[in-house]
């Protein structure tokens, strides 16, 4: 414990880990902020008339609910057609200015809405196909957080710079030499190392999933996290029953599995170089061949790749018909067969037994390299 302790110190302290992770989270929440996410293309008033709508409508569709949806339409349709009467009327001499301003402001609060009806009447209709597991719901901030993620870079940069110096460090300072001591505790050390450096991948991973969380709450909002995750078009061939904010706990947590394996990575990489630069030039480009090459690609998910982990929702899409985003940030339908339950558990349980395999190596390596110190030593 007390090496494990030393060893916490020296990462967030001695290599200012602290102040890294602070920065970097930082510069996460303004990341997340300034995120372009896809929209309803309403205006401000529009996206406010969207939101009362939806405080009134929100959950399961009833037959009130409908009612009230069929009866808004109504009202909307004729009162822009009373509206373009009265257009009529006044080219026409039929009725004077008065009349016609009087008929403006009675009828023009009604059609004002006819831009956010639209897009309630859409998430109507999507709904309306699946009642028990579609729910209405102010997608906005949902859509930003667990349907359009990507990898997020500033949580692999930080990874890479904060976790290459643990063993890296000791090697370009020569001071490797000093510290190793007997076999035993060679293998005491690296062990003390390897899980103050996931522990602090747990920190981070969990602070960065907050961040994300709040941050989206507060700028577009996250209501009814209760609701099922087929409620947003992009699942909704999901075969998970999990809420909205199952779901993102659920992508936070295999996208944690993967910055656990990638750590791993780079402290084999950091050990077996023994150097700063190809540690880190390796460690990038692992994760960015795989990214640039399967971008816009499901075998992302299929494959043994970490990019699947980072993104993570794919996992959750199912098979069936989903809406995505495309390169133009439109909506469009495509169809998808990502992977199944049981192709999920082999994957995770594949990537766990991966990560073990690399604390393995690490220790095998750091070891050995100890071995040798003393043997040059005449011991």
């Amino acid at each position: 414990m007390k090496l494990f302790l030393y060893e916490m110190k020296k990462l967030l302290w001695g290599q200012k880990g602290i102040f890294l992770i602070v920065l970097f989270l930082i510069v996460k929440i303004v990341v997340s902020f300034n995120q372009t996410i896809p929209d309803n293309h309403l205006s401000p008033t529009q996206e406010g008339i969207l939101k009362q709508y939806l405080q009134e409508l929100s959950g399961e569709l009833t037959e009130g609910k409908i009612d009230y949806i069929v009866g808004e339409e109504q009202a909307i349709l004729q009162a822009s057609k009373l509206l373009t009467e009265a257009q009529t009327d006044y080219s026409e001499g039929k009725i004077s200015v008065e009349e016609f301003y009087a008929l403006l402001d009675e009828h023009s609060a009604i059609t004002e809405r006819e831009s956010a009806f639209n897009v309630l009447k859409n998430k109507y209709l999507y709904a309306s196909g699946d009642t028990e597991n579609r729910y209405l719901v102010y997608s906005q901030g949902w859509n930003g957080l667990i349907c359009a993620q990507d990898v997020d870079f500033v949580m692999l940069l930080l990874l890479i710079i904060l976790l290459v110096p643990v063993f890296a460090k000791e090697y370009e300072g020569k001071t490797f030499q000093l510290i190793f001591p007997t076999k035993r505790g060679r293998v005491s050390l690296a062990g003390a190392k390897i899980l103050s450096v996931f522990f602090i991948v747990l920190i981070i991973g969990i602070l960065f999933s907050a961040a994300e969380y709040l941050s989206f709450s507060i700028r577009y909002g996250l209501p009814d996290g209760n609701f099922p995750i087929q409620s947003l078009p992009y699942f909704s061939a999901s075969p998970y029953n999990l809420t909205l904010f199952g779901a993102f706990a659920v992508m936070s947590a295999i996208r944690l599995l993967g910055y656990f394996v990638f750590a791993g990575v780079i402290i084999l990489l950091s050990v077996a170089f023994k150097k700063y630069l190809p540690s880190m030039f390796v460690s990038a480009a692992i994760v960015l061949i795989p990214y640039i090459l399967f971008k816009d690609a499901t075998n992302v998910y299929r494959l043994p790749f970490l990019t699947g982990l980072f993104t993570a929702k794919g996992y959750l899409l199912g098979e069936g018909s989903v809406s995505a985003l495309n390169n133009e940030d439109v909506w469009v339908q495509y169809a998808v067969d990502i992977v199944s339950r049981s192709e999920l558990l082999i994957f995770i349980i594949g990537f766990l037994l991966f990560a073990l395999i690399l604390i393995a190596g690490t220790i095998l390596i750091y070891t050995m390299a100890g071995r040798r110190v003393f043997a040059r030593r005449g011991k």
